[in-house]
C-alpha cells in the first residue's frame, strides 16, 4: 500500500494560468475502480454567514458529476475522521473529511488549506481511501466571485481537493481548479474535466451537450470594453448560441472559435474543437448597477442549455472616452497591493477621478473595478 499527499496553497504573489493551445492535465496515475466513489463528510456546524459546510460539499461533487458522465461523486451525511487512517480497524476504508489545527498532529506549513492523502492499492494500482484535512487556523466561508483577502471560501478548495480525491494531480500551466495555488476559478475548467474524463471515460451511449459562459465573470466588477465569451458542445451539434440580458434577447453569438483546450476534453465530439464563441462588449454602455448576462446554446436537434453570470458594472461619467478627450496622469499617485492598482486623481475629459484596477486572468489584463 503507498499513499499521495497533495496540499493546496494561498499564493503568496499574483498567479496567472493561461489557457492555451492544448491541454496539460496532470494524472496520478491511479483511479477508482468502479468509476465511483463516497465522501463521508459532516461538518455540522455552519460558516459566520450561516451557510452549511455539507451543502458545499455536495454542490463542490456535483461540479465534477456534472461534467464527468463515466465517475459519481457521492457524499454521505456520516462522518468519517480523515486522520483515522486505513490502518484502523474502525475506520473501515472510510474517505473522510474535515477541519482541524493540525494534518493529523503535524502543524500546517505557511500558507496551506488544505491535505489530501490518497492510499493506493499497489498490486492493482486503483485508489482504496482518500482523506481531506482542511486547515481550520484559516478563516473560512462560502461565496461565489472573486476570492477575497479576508476569507477563503470552502466550496472552491473542496471542489480541488475533490479533484485529487479523483486522481487529478496539480496543473499549472493552464487556466485550471487544480492549479496548486487557490485563486477565482470555482470549478472545473476544459483542462480539468479532459484530464478527469481520460481517467474515466463516458459509457459509449452516453450524450454530450456542456456548455460554459466563461465572462462575463460571476460576481466581477467589469467596465469599459471587455470580453464576452464562452464555449458549447454536443453530440448532436451545437446550432446557435443567443446572448440575452437582463431576461431580454439581446443578439446571437458569432460560433466557431478555435478551443483546442475543449477538443482535449471532448475528444469524440465532432466540432469541439471550434466550439469557442467570443467578441468585443462594451459592458459600460449597460450602465452602472448589477446585471445578468445568459447564454442560450442550442443544438441541432433542439435542446437548449443556459449558462449565465450575474455581474456588476462600474462606468465614468461617459459611456465612451474619444480620443478627442484628454486622459492624464501627470499629477496622479497610486498605491499597490496584491492583484490590485489604486490611483488618484486622474484627468479624464475635465473631471478627476480615484480609480481601483484589479488583474483578471482570463483577460490578462488590469481592468477598473471601482471609480470615485
Amino acid at each position: 500500500m503507498i499513499s499521495i499527499r497533495c496540499k493546496l496553497a494561498l499564493a503568496c504573489a499574483l498567479w496567472a494560468a493561461v489557457a492555451t493551445s492544448a491541454a496539460a492535465f496532470e494524472l496520478y496515475g491511479e483511479r477508482w475502480r468502479d468509476g465511483r466513489a463516497t465522501i463521508y463528510g459532516n461538518i455540522e456546524q455552519s460558516t459566520g454567514s450561516g451557510k452549511p459546510w455539507n451543502a458545499a460539499l455536495v454542490q463542490a461533487a456535483d461540479a465534477w458529476n456534472d461534467v464527468v458522465p463515466g465517475f459519481r461523486l457521492d457524499v454521505n451525511g456520516r462522518f468519517s475522521d480523515p486522520c483515522a487512517g486505513i490502518t484502523e480497524p474502525e475506520d473501515n476504508f472510510f474517505n473522510g473529511v474535515a477541519f482541524k489545527p493540525t494534518d493529523c498532529g503535524i502543524p500546517f506549513n505557511d500558507g496551506t488549506l488544505a491535505i489530501n492523502v490518497s492510499y493506493i492499492d499497489e498490486p492493482g494500482g486503483f485508489i482504496v481511501e482518500s482523506d481531506t484535512v482542511f486547515n481550520s487556523n484559516v478563516d473560512w466561508d462560502i461565496y461565489s466571485g472573486p476570492l477575497r483577502r479576508d476569507t477563503l471560501d470552502f466550496r472552491r478548495v473542496a471542489a480541488h481537493e475533490l479533484g485529487h480525491f479523483s486522481g487529478l494531480d496539480h496543473e499549472d500551466d493552464r487556466l485550471a481548479l487544480m492549479n496548486s495555488f487557490v485563486g477565482d476559478v470555482e470549478v472545473p475548467q476544459a483542462d480539468d474535466i479532459a484530464g478527469m474524463r481520460s481517467l474515466y471515460p463516458s459509457p459509449d451511449n452516453a450524450l454530450v451537450f456542456e456548455h460554459v459562459l466563461e465572462e462575463p465573470l460571476i460576481g466581477e466588477v467589469h467596465s469599459g470594453v471587455g470580453n464576452l465569451r464562452g464555449w458549447a458542445v454536443a453530440s448532436d451539434g451545437i446550432d446557435r448560441v443567443e446572448m440575452w440580458l437582463n431576461g431580454r434577447f439581446l443578439f446571437e453569438m458569432p460560433t466557431g472559435g478555435d478551443r483546442a483546450d475543449v477538443a482535449a476534453a471532448f475528444p469524440d465530439i465532432v466540432g469541439a474543437q471550434q466550439s469557442g464563441y467570443s467578441m468585443a462588449f462594451a459592458y459600460s454602455y449597460l450602465g452602472a448597477g448589477t446585471h445578468t448576462m445568459t447564454a442560450r446554446a442550442y443544438t441541432t436537434q433542439g435542446a437548449m442549455a443556459a449558462s449565465s453570470s450575474t455581474f456588476s458594472v462600474v462606468t465614468l461619467d461617459k459611456n465612451f472616452i474619444p480620443a478627442s478627450d484628454e486622459v492624464a496622469t501627470d499629477a496622479a499617485t497610486c498605491e499597490l497591493g496584491g492583484d490590485e492598482i489604486e490611483l488618484f486623481d486622474v484627468f479624464i475629459d475635465d473631471r478627476v477621478y480615484d480609480l481601483l484596477l484589479k488583474w483578471r486572468t482570463a483577460e490578462q489584463g488590469f481592468e477598473i473595478i471601482e471609480i470615485r
